[in-house]
C-alpha cells in the first residue's frame, strides 16, 4: 500500500536502529495517536502525522488506515469493517494533516458502504471505498493456515525482517520465515504484532492490520522478476485491498503470507493471507504495483 516503497527508508531519523525482530514502543503510541482522527464535522475529519515516523513520504499503509478509521466514525454500533478497498493517486508529505472527506454512500439494514477521500494541499492522496457488515452465522470454509514455526521460539531460524531502517515497521516486532523455493510463488512468510498489546476494541486491531497490511508486499512483486533492490525508486502501489473475515485480535501474533500472482505490464499483483495463532483465516491481502527499473545512467548518443 505504500505510495514509494523503497525509496525513502534509510532516510535518518531520531529513532535508533532496533533488532530486526524488535519492536520500538515508543514507534507503536506514535502510530496509535496518529490513527485517532480529529472530528471537524459529523463527516469531515484530520487525520495528523510525523516526519519522524514518516521519513521522506507518507507510508501508504498509515493513510490508509487512517481512512479506515475516518469511515469508522460514521457507522453505527453493530457493524464491522469487512472491506477496504484503497486506490492511492499521489504520494503524500509527511507532517501536514490529512482532511478525511465520508461519503455515506449507503446505509442498509445488514451493509453499510462508505466512500472516502484523503485530501493533502487540496489534492486528493487516496480513495477509499470501505464496506461494513452485522455479524452473522453461515456455513464457513477458509484457506489452510501455512505451516510456520512457533513466533515464541527464539532458536527457530528466523531471517532478518526487512527495511530495518524504516522507522514506522518498528511499530511493530516480526519474526520471517526463509520461504524461498517453498511451494509455488511464495514470496514472503511472516509473524507480525504490535509493540505494545493495544487496549480492547474491534475498531482499532482493524486499523493496526490494515496498517501493517502494507509491509513488504511491493518487494515481493519485484522479487519475482529479479528487480533489484536499488531500483527501489520506480515502485509504487497502485491499489490495496484488504478483507477482513473473521474478527481479528492483533495483540498476539499474526501470520502474514505474500506471493506473487502475476506481474504484465510493469504491473504486478501480490497476493497474500492473515491468520491468527489458532489457525483462523482473518484476512485476505491483494496489492497491485508499478514496477519499473530505474533509468539507466550515463552519456548516451542519439543514432
Amino acid at each position: 500500500m505504500s505510495l514509494i516503497e523503497g525509496a525513502d527508508h534509510s532516510t535518518a531519523s531520531s529513532f535508533p536502529r532496533q533488532e530486526p525482530e524488535g519492536g520500538d514502543p515508543r514507534v507503536f503510541r506514535r502510530v496509535a495517536a496518529m490513527l485517532r482522527l480529529e472530528r471537524i464535522t459529523p463527516d469531515l475529519y484530520t487525520a495528523h502525522n510525523d516526519t519522524e515516523t514518516n521519513p521522506g513520504r507518507l507510508y501508504g499503509g498509515l493513510v490508509a488506515a487512517q481512512a479506515l478509521a475516518a469511515a469508522q466514525e460514521t457507522v453505527p454500533d453493530g457493524f464491522f469493517v469487512h472491506s477496504l478497498h484503497s486506490v492511492f493517486l499521489r504520494p503524500g508529505r509527511p507532517g501536514v494533516p490529512v482532511r478525511m472527506r465520508v461519503d455515506r454512500l449507503r446505509d442498509g439494514i445488514s451493509f453499510l458502504s462508505r466512500q472516502v477521500e484523503a485530501e493533502q494541499d487540496g489534492k486528493v492522496l487516496l480513495s477509499a471505498t470501505v464496506s461494513f457488515h452485522r455479524d452473522a452465522e453461515g456455513p464457513e470454509f477458509a484457506a489452510q493456515m501455512p505451516l510456520a514455526p512457533n513466533p515464541d521460539d527464539p532458536d527457530a531460524g528466523w531471517i532478518p525482517a526487512p527495511f530495518p531502517d524504516f522507522p514506522v515497521r518498528h511499530a511493530f516486532r516480526m519474526r520471517e520465515q526463509h520461504v524461498e523455493g517453498q511451494g509455488e510463488s511464495v514470496g514472503r512468510r511472516y509473524w507480525i504484532r504490535p509493540a505494545l498489546d493495544p487496549p480492547d476494541g474491534r475498531a482499532l486491531h482493524s486499523r493496526l492490520l490494515a496498517f501493517a497490511s502494507d509491509f513488504g508486499a511491493l518487494s515481493v512483486a519485484a522479487r519475482a522478476i529479479g528487480l533489484p533492490d536499488r531500483d527501489a525508486e520506480r515502485r509504487a502501489t497502485l491499489d490495496h485491498t484488504l478483507w477482513f473475515h473473521r474478527p481479528v485480535r492483533f495483540d498476539d501474533w499474526l501470520l502474514i503470507e505474500l506471493h506473487t500472482a502475476s506481474v504484465a505490464g510493469t504491473r504486478g499483483l501480490v497476493l497474500g493471507t492473515v491468520h491468527d495463532r489458532s489457525g483462523r483465516h482473518v484476512a485476505t491481502i491483494a496489492q497491485e504495483a508499478l514496477l519499473k527499473p530505474a533509468r539507466p545512467k550515463g552519456n548516451f548518443v542519439r543514432g
